[in-house]
């Protein structure tokens, strides 16, 4: 079916199915584009007292030195923990326990190369409160 514009006779052509696909296509690489670019490490470990001990439900607590972004998790029974979905970078461990001192590790650096990281945190010493 031909219909007149001003001038010029035209005929109207079914252009839904293919726009709806070239939206298709363009929205799927968009997006993997997107997910394909985001490059994350993992830091994992026990931490154990200075028996040699698992130190269980300590919070350990991985911040980027660069984004200033942190992870926090717990340790499990053992003392074991895996914090994951880090960027790449600088990052600092902390893991505190009531009545255990605060232990800190600074410049631990995740890169392409190194993206799971095993950090064991040995020796954390009792605090002991006085009077």
């Amino acid at each position: 079916m031909w219909t007149q514009r001003g001038t010029l006779l035209c005929r109207p052509t079914p252009l839904w199915p293919a726009s709806r696909f070239l939206y298709s296509f363009v929205c799927f690489f968009a997006l993997t584009a997107t997910g394909a670019a985001q490059v994350t490490a993992s830091i994992s470990g026990r931490v154990v007292d200075a028996s040699r001990t698992g130190v269980g439900s300590a919070t350990v607590t991985v911040k980027s030195l660069e984004t200033g972004a942190t992870r926090t998790v717990s340790t499990d029974e053992s003392g074991d923990y895996r914090v994951t979905s880090l960027p790449l970078g600088s990052q600092e461990v902390k893991v505190e326990k009531r009545g255990f001192k605060t232990e800190v590790r600074s410049g631990v650096r995740l890169a392409l190369e190194n993206r799971q990281q095993r950090q064991d945190l040995n020796g954390l010493a009792q605090s002991h409160v006085i009077g």
